[in-house]
């Protein structure tokens, strides 16, 4: 058996006068990502994803399918009705959100991280865990400074480096403490 569909959202309170307005798309919401026409389908399931619809979080919208056997152009085929409620999300788990700065980080510590995607339907299955990250602190002193050549005009001071405590040194600072 096969058999084409067509599919669209309507408004929460939109209505279908026959299947004539579904195969033309009347009183449809979004752009043409939420309208699907002629699409061919057999026995097995046929996903419909509905996507760039613009939907609002917190409506419910009404998703029309219109199924007709293909074998007979002039039947009237089979609807179906069903509303689809848009959970809201609040505005912390934002979708498009794809960087985060953790500003609660404590310094030497380690940290571990999960990512949870969501989307207008709801929020999907967290990540596996990040490996533990040690958060950078500030680095330690460095060792004591030597002389190791002197001319007249001029000193050559070495140090060994601290400890590394996460993040690499980018530069140290010289100063004399007494003249």
């Amino acid at each position: 058996v096969s058999g084409l569909l067509w599919a669209m959202l309507l408004e929460p309170d939109g209505g279908v006068r026959d299947h004539a307005f579904i195969k033309h798309g009347e009183n449809s919401i979004g752009n043409s990502n939420c309208k699907f026409a002629e699409i061919r389908i057999g026995n097995a399931p046929t996903p419909l994803h509905f996507h760039g619809c613009a939907l609002a979080r917190g409506q419910t919208y009404r998703a029309v399918v219109y199924v007709q056997d293909s074998g007979d152009p002039e039947s009237n085929g089979a609807f179906h009705i069903l509303d689809i409620p848009v959970p809201t999300v609040s505005s912390v788990e934002d979708p498009l959100l794809k960087e985060y700065v953790d500003l609660d980080v404590q310094n030497g510590a380690d940290h571990k991280y999960h990512v949870r995607p969501v989307n207008a339907m709801g929020v999907g299955p967290a990540s596996p865990e990040s490996s533990s990250t040690h958060a950078a602190s500030p680095p330690g002193a460095p060792g004591l400074p030597i002389v190791a050549f002197r001319t007249l005009t001029s000193l050559n001071i070495q140090w060994s480096p601290p400890s590394p405590l996460g993040k690499q040194i980018e530069r140290y600072r010289l100063f004399m403490s007494s003249p």
